[in-house]
């Protein structure tokens, strides 16, 4: 018997990719904070209230898709 007659499917090492629908939400996620930032004049502060989120929250984001306040002033 070898493994070919064990109909065993082999597993990568590699994580699975994240789907089409992660990547779609990163992407809004993304375009919602750059929107609040460039609509306040790049102030945390107040994009964070526009969105409903905290400010320390905003910051988490925006370090998260490697944005700078700067940009956006």
């Amino acid at each position: 018997i070898g493994v070919a007659d064990l109909n065993l499917r082999t597993q990568s090492a590699d994580p699975a990719p994240a789907t089409a629908e992660d990547q779609g939400l990163a992407d809004v996620e993304r375009d919602l904070i750059i929107k609040a930032l460039r609509s306040h004049s790049g102030n945390v502060s107040t994009a964070a209230k526009a969105l409903g989120i905290s400010r320390d929250t905003l910051r988490y984001r925006m370090e998260k898709h490697a944005l700078q306040r700067r940009h956006y002033l």
